[in-house]
């Protein structure tokens, strides 16, 4: 009996072999954690610089409308603001290929009045296709900008300019139905305010010219009514 009960007590061969396998396991698993924790700040940094350059060509645009919107002689100056806002909102900062191609900021559809100011371009957006307007400058946007305002959809608005928030609640309906839309635009404002303080950065305007990768581009961010 003394020896039965030693040799149940005794590992096998087969109990050794599972017992390490499973450590064998255990390490394996354990390494490829520690591996995985180590890679983690490489895989950020890589993200993070990748990030950094999109924003940096990003921002370059943006800065470049800022510029040249500051220097702009328009109508109701105490708007300027807002429309810039807009512009951003409509825009992505000027992340969107409508801005990027073709100097579109505003998301501005083709109408026959915006003949002296752009050209006409097939586009498609995520509402669907649709003709929309090319500028050859950032400072031709700026001037169709206010001459689609000043078309029949929008008549009146000259009778909201007290101030930006009347402004935008005026013309957003019209421009899209989305109906947070006014407020979207006005939470870029303060944002807005300090690109125009801080511009002009004229040295760093240039005319050139947008890329064009055709004549129909995707922009799956933009919504537009725009009568």
């Amino acid at each position: 009996m003394a020896r039965a009960a030693k040799r149940r007590g005794r590992p096998t061969r087969a109990s050794k072999t599972k017992t390490g396998g499973r450590a064998e396991r255990a390490d394996i698993a354990e390494r490829a954690d520690r591996a995985e924790r180590a890679s983690r700040p490489e895989r950020a940094n890589r993200a993070d610089r990748a990030n950094r350059a999109a924003r940096a060509e990003t921002n370059e645009l943006l800065l470049r409308l800022v510029d040249v919107y500051v220097g702009e002689d328009i109508r109701h100056p105490q708007l300027r603001a807002v429309t810039l806002a807009q512009w951003m909102v409509e825009s992505g900062r000027a992340t969107s290929k409508l801005a990027r191609e073709h100097y579109n900021f505003g998301g501005l559809k083709w109408r026959n009045e915006m003949t002296p100011f752009a050209t006409r371009i097939l586009y498609e957006a995520h509402d669907g296709t649709d003709y929309y307007c090319k500028f050859a400058t950032i400072e031709s946007f700026v001037n169709g900008y206010w001459a689609f305002l000043n078309r029949a959809p929008y008549s009146g608005w000259e009778e909201h300019v007290a101030s930006g928030e009347d402004f935008i609640r005026f013309i957003g309906p019209i421009y899209t139905p989305k109906a947070s839309y006014p407020g979207d635009v006005l939470a870029l404002v303060p944002e807005a305010e300090a690109l125009l303080i801080a511009a002009p950065r004229a040295q760093l305007v240039t005319a050139v010219a947008p890329t064009s990768l055709g004549t129909v581009v995707i922009d799956p961010g933009h919504v537009a009514l725009q009568q």
